[in-house]
């Protein structure tokens, strides 16, 4: 299936362009994105404005201490970070200058919320090959008996080395973190291009659960995550 969004490892400002893309970010992910600005005209004194529902909310979702930075034709903006789930959608605003004139564009950033509904076991992913593609906010749905526990091995598309995994679990649509329930024991490690979750066990017969995994890319500042379902599928069920 085609994502609708753009791909948050190349995201470009086009001179006919007034959207530079609409990418998602989870609850909790601290992204500091890169624009490329094409053409030869490099870009200088880079801001953003954040707007949430027509607010202004740049105050309390971007930056910290954090500058705006230019490194030759890329604007690095100040980290954007919201602890919310809730599905919801922000404008950034950004401006630069190019060659004496200031421009902006508008890069549209939205929350997809946690998923929390059944679904029909064709669309049950390979438990053995579970990826974390950069322009998906989903890796899919598997599926897991009440009696299984399980280690899922989630590998990261690309270049991008994980590092720091961490997880939490969310049961039917609820907003409480149960990792401590259903992933006591064990550690998150990583292996290469591939992360490597606390065992996931004691789960309930006809639930859903958001599994969201956050890790920090090598070489990055970023808090990345991606969400994996698991349906606790009901053996008695017919």
């Amino acid at each position: 299936m085609t994502s609708i969004y753009t791909d948050r490892e190349n995201l470009r400002w086009r001179g006919d362009d007034p959207l530079i893309g609409i990418v998602y970010q989870h609850g909790g992910e601290a992204v500091f994105y890169h624009i490329t600005v094409e053409g030869a005209n490099a870009p200088s004194s880079p801001g953003a404005t954040v707007y949430k529902n027509g607010i202004d909310v740049t105050a309390t979702v971007m930056g910290g201490d954090v500058p705006f930075q230019v490194i030759g034709q890329v604007i690095i903006l100040s980290p954007l970070y919201f602890s919310s789930n809730q599905p919801e959608s922000y404008s950034v605003v950004v401006v630069a200058t190019l060659a004496g004139v200031v421009q902006k564009r508008q890069l549209i950033v939205q929350c997809p919320g946690l998923f929390s509904r059944l679904i029909e076991a064709s669309n049950y992913l390979d438990r053995r090959n579970i990826i974390w593609k950069l322009d998906k906010p989903r890796m899919g749905i598997v599926f897991q008996f009440p009696s299984e526990t399980v280690t899922y091995r989630i590998t990261v598309e690309g270049s991008v080395l994980p590092y720091t995994p961490s997880a939490s679990v969310y049961k039917d649509g609820g907003n409480v973190d149960i990792s401590g329930q259903v992933m006591p024991g064990g550690v998150h490690s990583t292996s290469g291009q591939v992360i490597i979750l606390k065992p996931l066990t004691a789960l309930v017969a006809g639930s859903v659960y958001s599994i969201l995994v956050m890790m920090k890319p090598a070489s990055q500042l970023d808090i990345r995550g991606n969400e994996l379902i698991v349906q606790c599928v009901d053996p008695k069920a017919t």
